[in-house]
């Protein structure tokens, strides 16, 4: 498949994702509150000045990146606020270790999965300190459930394939209204 053909397809998901949640487009689903409880314990043990947020839907965490004095860059291509930067791209765009921390929550599941490789990559490579991830689709009952999640894998796959792309991964699940977060370190 040409760049040309991934690009156009990519285009048709992204309209049919917009379509199928109108003027609801990335609205909080439940594990937002763990997520932000989550990422207030791991910035607190960490140093960040720089922060990258793909795939960011509306879950906007600026109040957390600024109450630490994090510079935050959010990007998805369905939200105004955001840099529209295709997630297989990240590195491309700005330049590899560019970023202190680069996060993705929610996110992979609705990548295309011949794109979805290349997309963990470019998380890993455009992190200069760490990556965090967390994904939703795990579930094979989901399968058919819905044309959103595009790829659908158990938890294990999920982190087999993201500590394959990044050498190493570590999986914590501290909260029951959560699913696991995948990080790794440089």
């Amino acid at each position: 498949m040409t760049t040309r053909d991934q690009d156009e397809r990519r285009r048709a998901e992204w309209a049919r994702y917009r379509t199928l949640y109108a003027d609801g487009y990335g609205d909080p689903c439940p594990r937002r509150a763990a997520t932000r409880r989550y990422l207030q314990r791991w910035l607190e043990g960490h140093y960040v000045k720089t922060w990258l947020d793909v795939g960011s839907g509306a879950a906007d965490y600026s109040d957390l990146a600024a109450s630490h004095g994090i510079r935050l860059t959010r990007t998805d291509p369905g939200i105004e606020e955001g840099d529209d930067v295709p997630a297989h791209r990240l590195a491309d765009h700005y330049g590899a270790a560019s970023f202190d921390l680069v996060t993705s929550f929610d996110c992979l599941e609705h990548l295309l999965p011949d794109e979805l490789d290349g997309c963990i990559r470019q998380i890993w490579e455009t992190a200069r300190v760490a990556a965090i991830v967390s994904v939703g689709a795990f579930r094979s009952s989901w399968r058919g459930h819905d044309d959103l999640h595009l790829t659908i894998a158990t938890a294990g796959d999920w982190t087999t394939r993201i500590a394959d792309a990044w050498g190493s991964a570590t999986v914590e699940c501290p909260y029951t209204d959560s699913t696991p977060f995948i990080w790794a370190a440089k």
